[in-house]
């Protein structure tokens, strides 16, 4: 029997950690598992776009092929904003989910606004990091 999406942490993707996952080799189910346990992704318009124009490459077609196999699309047609940062801390503030990115501008609006990320440290691991910029909880390699 598998879990109900209830008991699975939702996840949202942003361009730049998603890249920054796959140029660290992180396997980031194990890695994810380890600090947060079951946990589902999702992918908004913007940053599905935005990834597609980096992977005009076949070296780097990986990026969006692997990213879409391992996540669920997001549309919220209630969401009023175009920039994809913008539309990420929406989602975020709205359904209080993490967002995977190195993004420092995104880092500190959602720090800001009192919200969790997940993000690459020492191109080694994946580290929560909950309000006030404290890590919570860490993968090791």
């Amino acid at each position: 029997m598998g879990l109900s999406s209830d008991d699975m942490q939702d996840i949202l993707i942003d361009a730049c950690g998603w890249i920054a996952v796959v140029e660290a080799n992180i396997n980031i189910d194990i890695a994810l598992n380890q600090i947060l346990g079951p946990h589902q992704f999702w992918l908004i318009p913007q940053v599905k776009e935005e990834i597609k124009r980096l992977s005009h490459d076949k070296k780097k077609r990986i990026f969006l092929d692997l990213l879409m196999a391992k996540s669920n699309p997001f549309i919220d047609e209630t969401i009023q904003f175009t920039h994809t940062d913008d539309v990420l801390h929406a989602i975020s503030l709205q359904r209080r989910w993490p967002i995977l990115t190195v993004d420092t501008k995104l880092k500190r609006r959602l720090s800001e606004s009192g919200l969790p990320w997940i993000e690459v440290k020492g191109k080694k691991h994946l580290a929560v990091i909950e309000t006030y910029g404290s890590v919570n909880k860490s993968s090791s390699p």
